[in-house]
C-alpha cells in the first residue's frame, strides 16, 4: 500500500473521445460557463488546485449520482473570502477528474471511459489559459485497457504536477506536454508520492503484519523512493526506510517529505538528507492525522497544517517541529498564495477564507 496525499473523484461517462491534437483549444459554445449555475464544492472530497490567490474546483452539481457523470463538467475559481464564479470547461464528458497546479497554471486531467467500471478509456491532459476563457489540450489522448478506475493528483502548489491516471503516472510541468513517469523496482509507477521541490518521494508501506491477533494490526516501512521531477529518465532511487513500526498506514505530506503521526510519536523524513527522525511530539496519543484529499496544506514558510480525526481539529507543525492545536475546526485545508485557506465544516457548499493563526 502506497502512503498517499491526493485529490481523486471517480464518476462514469458515456462518451468516448479520441486523442487530440497537441494544441487544441476548448471551450466552446457547450463549454462556456453558466453564469445562472449554482456552483456548489462538494464539503467530501473535494477536487480542486489553487494557483497564486485564486482556487480552481470542480463543481460538484456536475455529478448525477456517485459514480456517473451525465453533462459536461462545470468548474468554478474564487478569490479567499469571495462567492465561487464560473469557468468554461472542456467539452468531453469525463468519467475520471484531477485537478493540480503547475507553475503559474491549473492542470486537468482527466479520462472519458469505454466501459461501465471505466477500465478502459482514454486519458487527456488540459491547462487553463491565462485569459480563463478556455483550456488547451496538451498532447494526445492516452488509451488504456486495463487501468485502475482511479485518477488522482498530488497536492500544494509545485512547477510541475504529479499525475497517476490509468494509462500510467505522469508529470505536467508549466509548460510542455506530459511526460510518462517511468516505473520503478516494482514494475509501475507509484500513484501519489510527495512532492517535495522537484522530488517525488514514494513511501511504500506493508500490513498488517499480526503478532497478536487480540492486538492491532501492524504496518512498517518497506520501502521508499525518490524521482527527480526535472529528469524523470533518470529513474526513481532507492531511499533510506524507518525502523519504526506503525499502527496504521496513513501519512502527511510535510515540506521536506513525509510524516507520520501516531502515538503521539512523530516519524518525519527529510529528503534533502535523506534522513528519518522520531521524537514525542505534543499531539494526544488518541489523535490520528488523517490522510485524505484537502486535508493538509504547507504555507510559504513551511508551517505544515493538517486536520486531526474527531471532527477536523486543525493542527500546525512550525518549521522547528513543534506542533500546535489552533482554535478552529475544519472540513478543508488548501495553501494558497502565502497563506492557508481553511473550510469550515458545511452541509452545502465549501467556503474558504484565511487561516489565522
Amino acid at each position: 500500500m502506497t502512503s498517499r496525499r491526493a485529490a481523486f473523484l471517480v464518476v462514469v461517462c458515456w462518451l468516448v473521445v479520441a486523442g487530440g491534437c497537441s494544441s487544441q483549444q476548448v471551450g466552446t459554445e457547450s463549454g462556456q460557463p453558466d453564469a445562472d449555475r449554482e456552483f456548489v464544492v462538494g464539503p467530501t472530497s473535494p477536487v480542486l488546485a489553487a494557483v497564486g490567490a485564486d482556487l480552481i474546483a470542480l463543481d460538484t452539481n456536475s455529478l448525477s449520482r456517485p459514480g456517473h457523470l451525465d453533462q459536461p463538467l462545470a468548474m468554478g475559481q474564487t478569490r479567499p473570502g469571495g462567492e465561487w464564479e464560473p469557468l468554461p470547461t472542456p467539452d468531453e464528458r469525463f468519467g475520471l477528474v484531477a485537478l493540480a497546479s503547475a507553475g503559474q497554471s491549473v492542470v486537468l486531467a482527466g479520462a472519458s471511459c469505454k466501459d461501465e467500471e471505466c477500465n478502459r478509456g482514454i486519458v487527456e491532459f488540459y491547462r487553463l489559459a491565462e485569459d480563463r476563457k478556455s483550456w488547451d489540450q496538451l498532447g494526445d489522448g492516452i488509451r488504456y485497457e486495463t487501468g485502475l478506475a482511479e485518477i488522482g493528483a498530488g497536492e500544494g502548489q509545485h512547477d510541475s504536477a504529479y499525475f497517476s491516471t490509468p494509462a500510467g503516472a505522469f508529470i505536467v510541468a508549466d509548460t510542455g506536454v506530459p511526460v510518462e513517469v517511468p516505473p520503478d523496482a516494482s514494475g509501475v509507477a507509484p500513484g501519489y508520492p510527495c512532492i517535495v521541490e522537484s522530488t517525488a518521494v514514494s513511501v511504500e508501506v506493508s500490513g498488517p503484519l499480526v503478532e497478536n491477533p487480540a492486538g492491532p494490526e501492524d504496518h512498517v516501512v518497506t520501502s521508499v523512493r525518490a524521482l527527480d521531477l526535472n529528469d524523470p529518465e533518470s529513474g526513481w532511487k532507492e531511499r533510506s526506510k524507518p525502523d519504526v513500526v506503525l499502527t496504521n498506514s496513513s501519512s502527511v505530506c510535510g515540506p521536506n517529505g513525509q510524516l507520520f503521526v501516531q502515538g503521539g510519536v512523530e516519524t518525519a523524513y527529510d529528503a534533502s538528507s535523506d534522513r528519518w527522525t522520531s521524537r514525542p511530539v505534543a499531539v494526544p496519543s488518541e489523535t490520528m492525522i488523517i490522510s485524505l484529499p484537502a486535508t493538509s496544506a504547507i504555507r510559504a514558510d513551511g508551517t505544515l497544517f493538517v486536520l486531526g480525526s474527531g471532527g477536523g481539529p486543525v493542527w500546525s507543525r512550525s518549521p522547528d517541529g513543534d506542533w500546535v492545536q489552533q482554535d478552529a475546526v475544519a472540513a478543508a485545508l488548501i495553501s494558497s498564495d502565502k497563506t492557508v485557506l481553511v473550510a469550515p465544516p458545511s452541509n452545502t457548499t465549501l467556503t474558504f477564507t484565511p487561516l489565522e493563526d
